[in-house]
């Protein structure tokens, strides 16, 4: 609940998209994912650092910010 919260207040700023690791395998190795869930910003077509398993929502906004969000 608290990803598609954030996705909501923040829509206009950042694109949301959620991926399902078992169907798509090779990104999750791609990009290190191996704990579910886990939030990868991109910025400019680049990765940035990932953010493992957030335990809240205020977690996820302060992660956005100090990315630049």
């Amino acid at each position: 609940p608290a990803y598609d919260q954030l996705a909501g207040e923040l829509g206009e700023k950042v694109v949301f998209c959620k991926l399902n690791i078992d169907d798509e395998p090779e990104l999750a190795d791609r990009f290190q994912v191996e704990t579910i869930p886990s939030l990868l910003l991109f910025q400019k077509g680049q990765p940035g650092e990932l953010l493992v398993n957030p335990a809240s929502k205020a977690q996820m906004a302060d992660w956005l910010r100090e990315q630049g969000v």
